[in-house]
C-alpha cells in the first residue's frame, strides 16, 4: 500500500478538509491507496466526520498528537501539505529530513521552502484535483521523487540551526548598525 501522510493541527488554516477531498480522488485511481492524518486540534470531528460521509473512514487514519513524528513521517511515500495560509510548515522540513518527497500548496512561506520541479511539487491552494495530480506524478516516477527528495536533503541545510542562528544574528547586526 502507497500511505499518502500530513502532520498538522487540525485548524481551518491547514485545509485538511482539501486533503481529504484529494484522497478521494486519488482513491478513483487506486483504491489500495491510505491516508494518514497526524494531529489534533478543533476540526477533528468535524473532519472524521466528512471522511465519513465521503466512505473514507477505512481509507483515511487520524492518529491525533503524535510526539513520534519522525517515525511517523517514516512511513509515509508521499507528504502531503494543502495549507491555504502558512508561516513556513516546519512540517515540510519533517518530510524532508525523512527523504520523504512532497507535495504541497504555494501558501505563505512555503514556496520558500518547496520550490516547484525541484524539491517539491507546488499545486494551487483549494484544488485537490491538482494535488491528486501531483501526488499520482511523483509516485509514478521514482526518478523524479528521488531527485526531489535529493535537492529538498540540500535545502535542509539552510534550515539548519547554526545557519538560522548565524542569519538571526546578521540581521540584529544590520538593525544596530
Amino acid at each position: 500500500d502507497k500511505i499518502i501522510g500530513n502532520i498538522a493541527a487540525l485548524v481551518d488554516h491547514k485545509d485538511h478538509s482539501t486533503f481529504i477531498d484529494c484522497a478521494e480522488i486519488l482513491l478513483r485511481n487506486n483504491p489500495e491507496f491510505k491516508f494518514v492524518i497526524a494531529g489534533d486540534g478543533e476540526l477533528r470531528e468535524s473532519l472524521e466526520a466528512k471522511a465519513a460521509l465521503k466512505g473514507l473512514s477505512d481509507k483515511i487514519f487520524f492518529l491525533g498528537f503524535r510526539a513520534d513524528v519522525p517515525d511517523v513521517i517514516a512511513d509515509f511515500n508521499i507528504f502531503l501539505f494543502t495549507s491555504k495560509t502558512e508561516g513556513l510548515g516546519t512540517s515540510i522540513l519533517d518530510a524532508f529530513a525523512a527523504g520523504i518527497p512532497t507535495v504541497a500548496t504555494a501558501a505563505g512561506g512555503i514556496p520558500e521552502i518547496v520550490e516547484d520541479q525541484k524539491t517539491g511539487l507546488l499545486c494551487p491552494i483549494a484544488d485537490p484535483a491538482k494535488l491528486a495530480t501531483a501526488v499520482l506524478s511523483l509516485l509514478n516516477d521514482e526518478r523524479l521523487a528521488k531527485k526531489m527528495v535529493s535537492s529538498a536533503s540540500e535545502k535542509l541545510d539552510l534550515f539548519s540551526l547554526e545557519n538560522l542562528g548565524l542569519k538571526t544574528f546578521e540581521q540584529y547586526k544590520i538593525v544596530l548598525n
